[in-house]
């Protein structure tokens, strides 16, 4: 039995390590110097969460466009696709994803194409406010009155046809309310 391939994953782990320091301190350009190509899966997913961070989802979209899918990055390649509007490649991505023997790898994928079609189709002043891409927002809640459940935000008719589509990009029976 060769020890290869635990040694070449052990150093892939180190290699993307060392580059999520390396962003810390000194940017995401340095970071995917020091990451280097992305050669294996664990790179792979380094790289396109660094791409996706700095909001630069049409290069992660067009690093995975022509590979075969692994379920270490399937859900970073569908979150590309779908924040680059391209929903048939990210429908694609959950396709290989359901055929995945691991059920966690099903759910993450889905639930990055979803956030990915929410966030490619919020008014520009949500996706001005700085947050990344790949962390969802959440309601500022600071503004409520603090009575009761007044705080919370209601649902509009723009929530009602985001949720629409994508059960439209993922294929899911629509839900009578």
């Amino acid at each position: 039995m060769s020890l290869a391939g635990p040694l070449d994953e052990q150093h892939a782990e180190l290699a993307a390590t060392k580059a999520f320091e390396v962003e810390l301190a000194d940017g995401p350009e340095a970071a995917l110097k020091t990451l280097g190509p992305p050669i294996d899966r664990i790179r792979m997913r380094a790289t396109l969460g660094i791409l996706l961070r700095t909001d630069r989802c049409r290069e992660a979209a067009d690093l995975v466009r022509d590979l075969t899918p692994d379920d270490k990055w399937v859900d970073l390649g569908a979150l590309a696709f779908a924040l680059s509007g391209e929903t048939r490649q990210a429908r694609k991505m959950v396709e290989r994803a359901d055929e995945s023997p691991d059920p966690l790898v099903m759910r993450r994928t889905r639930l990055a194409v979803a956030r990915g079609i929410v966030r490619a189709w919020q008014p520009p002043w949500v996706r001005q406010s700085g947050a990344s891409p790949s962390t969802p927002l959440e309601p500022d809640c600071s503004a409520g009155r603090g009575e009761g459940m007044d705080h919370r935000v209601r649902g509009t008719t723009h929530d009602r046809r985001s949720a629409h589509r994508i059960r439209q990009a993922l294929r899911l029976p629509p839900v009578v309310s």
